[in-house]
């Protein structure tokens, strides 16, 4: 009876070990901080980062130390902007961002309207110096992931069977 309730045990946790897998989202970031011509902090800046190919928005407003970031951004490319009044606009030329990328930036914004932009047009290489992870961003395939799945399930199915099967004789 030991050995039953202890199969169960492991069967339970292989199966929910496998929910966690699947819902784990691969996703990237950008953060940095924003700081005027002579280097102080610009607190309550609007940073917003666009992805060009769907048009999607996701911003927020730098602290008190005119740090800021955003996170769960899909891989894609951006364009990153801040605006503040009484300061121009400040735009950075198209990123890319893959899985587990996360990008920092400190954008240095001028005195003047906020109707005025200025763009990055020279912008150094994109340096993931935040965070040693590595990822890379995979064009799914249906037919393949619903194989691989099924397969994995059939597997994890198979294997607790076996398990509780022994278990019961």
């Amino acid at each position: 009876m030991r050995s039953c309730k202890s199969a169960l045990w492991l069967a339970a946790a292989l199966l929910l070990g496998s929910c966690a897998l699947f819902a784990q989202t691969p996703t990237a970031e950008v953060n940095g901080s924003v700081v005027d011509s002579s280097g102080g902090t610009v607190p309550g800046a609007d940073v917003k980062v666009t992805n060009e190919d769907t048009n999607i928005v996701s911003d927020t407003d730098t602290n008190q130390d005119g740090a800021f970031t955003i996170v769960n951004l899909p891989p894609g490319n951006y364009v990153l902007s801040a605006e503040k009044s009484g300061f121009k606009t400040i735009s950075l030329p198209v990123f890319t961002l893959d899985v587990n990328q996360t990008l920092t930036e400190k954008l240095t914004m001028q005195v003047g309207s906020s109707s005025e932009t200025v763009t990055v047009s020279a912008q150094g290489a994109l340096l993931q110096s935040s965070s040693a992870e590595l990822g890379t961003t995979i064009a799914p395939t249906v037919g393949v992931i619903h194989w691989a799945v099924a397969s994995w399930s059939r597997t994890a199915r198979d294997a607790a069977g076996g398990i509780l099967a022994s278990v019961v004789r």
